[in-house]
């Protein structure tokens, strides 16, 4: 299931956070500075929130997170989330 994305600008970065995906053992958490630019891995965790703490306060940050879950030695992804943009 392709998880929900929040993203809010706050002082120092950006606060994120999504709901509990059915079955997923953990969420990869992309971001780049526009919107349909090459989005970079920025964090794996297994919890439902990260916050960006270097994220830069004089443009706007965007974000997408998937889910995965490991079967055998292989990691399956759901679609990513609705970008999300962290205004400043």
């Amino acid at each position: 299931k392709t998880p929900t994305l929040k993203a809010t600008a706050k002082s120092g970065g950006s606060a994120l956070s999504w709901k509990k995906a059915n079955g997923a053992a953990g969420y990869e958490i992309y971001y780049c500075y526009e919107k349909n630019g090459n989005y970079k891995n920025l964090k794996t965790t297994d919890k439902l929130t990260f916050t960006h703490t270097n994220a830069p306060t004089s443009k706007p940050c965007y974000y997408k997170v998937r889910a995965y879950k490991t079967v055998g030695n292989t990691k399956l992804y759901s679609s990513f989330s609705t970008v999300k943009k962290a205004a400043r």
